[in-house]
């Protein structure tokens, strides 16, 4: 267990910061309420939760908790870190070959383990998963908020307080998909490796896309339906035509060998399309494959590009108005704030060490263990 011989009490430098791993917290908890899902999937779109919606529900999941993990590793709670971690999180060594040295080490080990168990549940036995995450991820945090918040807005309470606040991260972190991923997932791929292909990207968008949804129905209750969020479930119908447009302008406008064979033939083109024409003639055609195969990979995930649309829609909707309402300049300045120094014990099951390996190579002797030892940015103590 903990060793209460240290400090019995947490600290946060910054009260945004632990808002901040709260909010995602809540988002967790929400999403992590399977029956409720399943129910408003019934009720709202008339379907039933299928193993193509569990994938998404399950990856949506694993990328929420993967926002807190970013939280700890980045020092937004005061749990114990120590130079070999800062030197382990710098240099994106996976957190397995990480000496537990510290609580910052044991926490995310802990988060990992849970979320490594999520990635292999499957629709009968992820309510374990879930319960192992409301109980050592969601409740000590929210146990925190319920103790020590309150409202930095005078008309608000804090419970509301918290659901603008949530508002704000889940449109950042999860609406923002830009790169083709979740913003929160490509976050964290350093030290918390993912398997990502395109083919599992495109097996997981819808699933996500409704658990995404059902989350924004929660936190904005009756106003949901007023929001263009009703239809978020079918951004890539909407915007499948805008994100085509926009992949060719990003990686140049592919054309055939036919019309690369075209250049010496007498052709009018308009005056703004000759630049294109003069540089796109002069592509060889194994430039020109090149780009249409660059161009099929990216089609093979546009989803999440039109998922991305909703990020600008949600932001001018819906974002921004509460901010300017309430004089709130996220990240700037917080919804929340927290009165006196946290008590360490609600935090003791996650920092909890036993059944917390130590790295491998360091209980082995033979030549690549030794190896993967001398490749670690800092000393290692073998036991």
């Amino acid at each position: 267990m903990l060793d209460m011989g240290k400090n019995t009490t947490l600290k946060y430098y910054d009260e945004r910061d632990l808002a901040e791993v709260i909010s995602k917290c809540l988002i967790i908890e929400i999403s992590s309420n399977l029956d409720e899902f399943k129910d408003w999937l019934r009720e709202y779109h008339k379907k039933e939760f299928s193993e193509e919606l569990f994938l998404g529900y399950r990856f949506f999941i694993e990328t929420a908790i993967r926002t807190v993990m970013y939280s700890i590793e980045n020092g937004n709670i005061d749990f114990e870190q120590d130079f070999e971690f800062y030197r382990a999180s710098f240099k994106g060594v996976k957190i397995e070959d990480v000496p537990n040295t510290c609580e910052g080490v044991i926490a995310l080990k802990r988060i990992w383990n849970i979320c490594k168990k999520l990635r292999k549940s499957k629709i009968s036995t992820i309510a374990s998963v879930l319960d192992q995450i409301q109980r050592l991820i969601i409740k000590p945090f929210m146990t925190v908020f319920e103790i020590y918040a309150s409202s930095v807005v005078e008309e608000l309470d804090k419970y509301q307080a918290l659901k603008y606040s949530a508002i704000f991260y889940l449109n950042l972190y999860f609406n923002d998909s830009h790169m083709g991923l979740p913003f929160s997932y490509f976050l964290t791929t350093t030290m918390f490796k993912g398997s990502l292909t395109k083919e599992y990207l495109k097996r997981v968008y819808l699933g996500y896309a409704y658990t995404l949804q059902f989350v924004w129905f929660k936190l904005l209750g009756d106003e949901f339906k007023k929001t263009k969020l009703v239809d978020l479930h079918r951004a890539c119908e909407i915007y499948s035509k805008k994100v085509e447009e926009l992949i060719e302008l990003e990686i140049g406008i592919p054309i055939t060998e036919e019309e690369l064979l075209l250049e010496d033939e007498d052709i009018d083109y308009p005056e703004k399309d000759k630049l294109i024409q003069v540089e796109l003639s002069s592509l060889t055609k194994e430039e020109i494959d090149h780009l249409n195969r660059q161009k099929k990979e990216l089609e093979e995930i546009m989803c999440w590009y039109a998922l991305d649309e909703f990020f600008t829609v949600t932001s001018e909707e819906i974002v921004k108005p509460i901010l300017r309402k309430f004089s709130i300049r996220i990240p700037f300045s917080s919804f929340l704030k927290f009165t006196g120094e946290i008590d360490r014990i609600i935090f003791s099951d996650l920092l909890d060490p036993e059944g917390i390996n130590d790295p491998e190579y360091m209980r082995k002797e033979d030549e690549n263990s030794i190896k993967k030892e001398v490749r670690i940015p800092f000393p290692v103590v073998r036991c």
